[in-house]
This record gives structure tokens, C-alpha cells and sequence, in this order.
């Protein structure tokens, strides 16, 4: 019977320190999407991946309409070209869409890379305001508002988030 008594007492020593220190833990949530589309930053980025892509872009265009003109010629003039001539023009498609394929490719990736650079760059001032914004007020912890269950409305610290990286530039 004492060994068990011993028991409950370690079971209910060992469960109240974690009830108080849990219960002192100051928590906040953040919705990462919504600062993500809320960051002005963000529209920079996006503008510049695009000036920064639009030659490979306008190569790729021009590419696609050659390899659609070549394609209309050979169905146009389909018998009137002898087979030197179709083996020939095939041969020039076949080494346009290879090109095409290997063009866009590439593009996709450096623009993937790039992209993925320049949200790191994002990640990473976000998350300096997340931890200035947790000093200031004390927090403990931080989750991402798609991990909780519930929270109070008052909580969510992503409109300081925003508001902090916003200013920076």
C-alpha cells in the first residue's frame, strides 16, 4: 500500500511544476500565407523575376513560333515536297523542339532557383521581426496559426509581422 501511495505522490510531484510552467508560457500564432501576400516586398521580388527572365522568355516565344511556322509548312506542303526536302524540314523541327525542350528546361530551373532565393531572403526577415516582435513581447513561443487547434483572436501577432518587415526595405 505504501509503494503506492509513493507512487501517487511522484505522479502528482512530478505533474505540477509542468502545470505552472505551462501555465506561464506566453503563446502567439502567426499566419505565414496571408504574410506572405500581404508583404510589399513581395510584388518586388515577383517584378523582378520577371525582368530579370524576360529575354529567356521572349527566346522561348520566338523558338515556339518558329517551331509552329516550320510545322504549318510541312502540313501545307506536305505533297509538294519531295522526300529530301521532308526529311530535311523534320530534321530542323526535331533539333528546334530538342532546343525548346532543353531551353525551358533550364529556364524553369534557374527561375525555380531564383525564386527560392529570394523567399529565403523573405523567410529570413520575417523571421527577425517574428523574434523581434516575441522579445518585445515577452512571448515564449510562436506557432503557425495551421498548427493550432484554436486561439484567441488576439494572439496572432501576423499584422505586426507585416507591418515590421514592411518597413524594412
Amino acid at each position: 500500500m505504501s509503494k503506492l501511495i509513493q507512487r501517487a505522490l511522484l505522479t502528482v510531484a512530478l505533474m505540477t511544476p509542468v502545470g505552472a510552467t505551462f501555465a506561464a508560457t506566453k503563446i502567439a500564432t502567426i499566419d505565414m500565407r496571408e504574410v506572405f501576400q500581404q508583404l510589399p516586398q513581395r510584388e518586388v521580388v515577383m517584378k523582378k523575376l520577371q525582368q530579370d527572365f524576360a529575354g529567356r522568355v521572349k527566346e522561348l516565344e520566338g523558338l515556339q513560333s518558329n517551331i509552329k511556322a516550320l510545322y504549318q509548312k510541312r502540313q501545307k506542303n506536305k505533297g509538294l515536297m519531295s522526300d529530301a526536302e521532308q526529311t530535311q524540314l523534320n530534321r530542323k523541327l526535331e533539333e528546334l523542339q530538342t532546343e525548346f525542350q532543353l531551353k525551358r528546361k533550364n529556364y524553369e530551373d534557374d527561375r525555380r532557383q531564383e525564386s527560392q532565393q529570394e523567399q529565403q531572403k523573405l523567410i529570413d526577415k520575417i523571421q527577425k521581426a517574428v523574434a523581434t516582435i516575441a522579445k518585445q513581447k515577452n512571448l515564449d513561443l510562436v506557432l503557425p496559426t495551421d498548427a493550432t487547434a484554436y486561439a484567441k483572436p488576439g494572439m496572432d501577432i501576423s499584422k505586426q509581422v507585416i507591418d515590421a518587415v514592411s518597413k524594412e526595405k
